[in-house]
């Protein structure tokens, strides 16, 4: 049995929502107790004070989260026959898991990120915290449309594979190795990952939709309801600001790494 079989038969999304709860905040709170217990191995020779045990472990959990639902999104948006299905109304067997799985997975976050501050006084930011809430609910309006537009949550499954890279810059820097070729690398792989995932996979979707529909990927906008619209310029607009914010971060990082090779 495929574990696309397993999620199909066994995953509900109830269940989903509350494993994802259990999952994360144990890969947190281990991950933590690991760090306090037996030492925490952060290289860098000026190590930044949001630095807490706390703060990687949140950071491991959502490298995790970011993984597993990059493989999700690619699952679904290349590995599925759309062919046979509308793009904006058809329905995969994935995807309900994990529409709830995401719900459990940012519930988690901002309870771990509303902990720090009460225990570190250092909070993540508003705009995450407001970029959860969105989501949070948001997502439960995918169950009240009768599980619809799969495609399209396939490919917003597909976004966090910028995710990856911007959390792997997080360990590579803690690790010691801030400023390295290595940490260059996957800062310049950062914006190349979130122009990709972020911000062609719309008009990919569009074209998507106009080929099975006898449409030119511009004139698709035109053919689909007004509330898909906004629900993906809500997103772009999101989108457009983390570029912006995380682009600066990953100027000063490839600042840094050329004044060490020099």
């Amino acid at each position: 049995m495929s574990g696309s079989d397993v999620v199909i038969r066994f995953g509900h999304p109830p269940a989903a929502f509350f494993i994802s709860i259990l999952t994360y905040g144990a890969i947190t709170v281990a991950s933590t107790l690991t760090l306090r217990l037996w030492g925490d191995p952060q290289g860098g020779s000026t190590p930044r004070p949001q630095d807490t045990p706390l703060r990687a472990s949140i950071s491991l959990a959502s490298l995790v989260h970011a993984c597993v639902m990059t493989v999700v999104g690619t699952v679904v948006t290349f590995g599925e026959d759309w062919s046979t299905k509308h793009i904006v109304y058809g329905q995969s067997p994935l995807v309900p898991f994990f529409v709830a799985w995401e719900v459990g997975y940012l519930l988690e976050d901002l309870a771990a990120m509303a902990y720090s501050k009460m225990a570190h006084d250092r909070w993540a930011g508003w705009s995450l915290a407001l970029h959860h809430a969105f989501l949070i609910t948001g997502l439960p309006y995918y169950f009240g449309r009768r599980v619809q537009g799969d495609y399209i949550w396939g490919s917003l499954f597909f976004m966090n594979a910028s995710s990856v890279c911007w959390h792997l810059r997080y360990f590579i820097a803690r690790g010691g190795w801030e400023g390295s070729r290595l940490h260059a690398a996957v800062s310049m792989a950062f914006p190349l990952t979130f122009l990709v995932c972020r911000f062609l996979f719309m008009p990919f979707a569009f074209w998507q939709y106009g080929r099975l529909e006898g449409l030119a990927w511009h004139d698709v906008p035109l053919h689909i309801p007004p509330k898909c619209l906004l629900g993906l310029g809500s997103i772009s607009v999101f989108n457009v600001y983390w570029l912006v914010k995380m682009g600066r971060n990953v100027a000063a990082t490839l600042g840094k790494a050329k004044t060490k090779r020099s």
